[in-house]
C-alpha cells in the first residue's frame, strides 16, 4: 500500500522547522511531503500519508529503494545506492544478486512457464512491500529477473 498513492518524484531541498518537515515546491509555497519520494541534496526520502518517513526496503513509482540510513529529516537512500539498485532490477538481470539485497523472501509461488520462448518456471517471491517476478531457465538454471510490482 505504501506506494500506490505515489504521484510523483519531488527534487527539492528539504528543511526542518517547530519539528517537521518541508520544501518548496515549484511555486515557492511551503509543502509537507504526503506519499513522495523526495530528491533532496543526493538522498532520497519517502514520506507516507501521515508525512512520516519511512524505512526499509520500498517499491514506489516503478523503483526499488532501501531507506537505511537516517539524519535529521529521516529515513533515506543514497544517490549511489539508488543506482545500485536500479541495475539490479532490470528485466534479464541475475536474481541471485538482487537477492543479496533483499534477502529472503516471505514467501514463493513456482508454476511451468515460457519467457522468451524458453522452457522453464516462473516463480513470484513476496517481500513485506512488494513481489519479485524471475524466471528459472530449464536448460541451465539460472534464474532472472522480470519484473517487480506491489
Amino acid at each position: 500500500a505504501d506506494g500506490k498513492s505515489v504521484a510523483k518524484l519531488i527534487k527539492e531541498k528539504l528543511i526542518k522547522k517547530s519539528g517537521k518537515i518541508y520544501y518548496y515546491d515549484k511555486n515557492g509555497r511551503k509543502t509537507r511531503p504526503k506519499n513522495r519520494v523526495v530528491l533532496s541534496e543526493g538522498k532520497y526520502y519517502y514520506f507516507n500519508s501521515r508525512y512520516i518517513s519511512v524505512s526499509g526496503k520500498r517499491f514506489v513509482l516503478s523503483k526499488l529503494y532501501n531507506f537505511a540510513h537516517k539524519n535529521q529529516f529521516g529515513y533515506y537512500m543514497t544517490s549511489d545506492e539508488f543506482s545500485r539498485y536500479k541495475s539490479l532490477i532490470k528485466e534479464g538481470a541475475p536474481f541471485s544478486e538482487l537477492k543479496k539485497v533483499l534477502g529472503e523472501a516471505k514467501s514463493f509461488e513456482s508454476s511451468e512457464g515460457c519467457y522468451s520462448n524458453d522452457p522453464g518456471k516462473e516463480r513470484v517471491y513476496n517481500y513485506e512491500s512488494f513481489y519479485v517476478m524471475t524466471f528459472v531457465y530449464d536448460n541451465g538454471g539460472k534464474e532472472i529477473v522480470i519484473s517487480l510490482s506491489n
